[in-house]
């Protein structure tokens, strides 16, 4: 399991200006084990069943997570950042175990 700080922290880059202020807007703490639990019941599995769970990619207005089940099924969760504008644009959520919003994509493999 990774360190909480690479899971909660924007780890993909500095600003030349105002890099405190940049990287704590793009902080978000969450619930680990309440992400992984929604994930399960997502698609009906338990909790346990989640074998994996990493940080894919971040960006400017979100970060994303891979999470393996135990199956081989592939999420990825998308974690918005709270900076992002305007707020009729962003997916609202319910209070949940996972202490913040959230979307679960299934994890579609391309061809190059």
């Amino acid at each position: 399991m990774p360190e909480p700080y690479d899971l909660f922290e924007y780890t993909s880059g500095r600003w030349i200006y105002n890099d405190r202020l940049r990287h704590r807007e793009r902080r978000r703490v969450f619930n680990v084990s309440g992400r992984k639990r929604l994930t399960a019941l997502a698609i009906q599995q338990n909790g346990d069943d989640v074998v994996g769970f990493l940080k894919l990619a971040e960006g400017g207005f979100n970060r994303n997570f891979l999470i393996t089940m135990r199956d081989g099924f592939r999420f990825v969760a998308r974690i918005p950042y709270p900076v992002t504008k305007p707020k009729s644009l962003v997916v609202a959520s319910e209070v949940h175990s996972a202490g913040t919003g959230y979307i679960f994509m299934e994890l579609v493999q391309g061809k190059p």
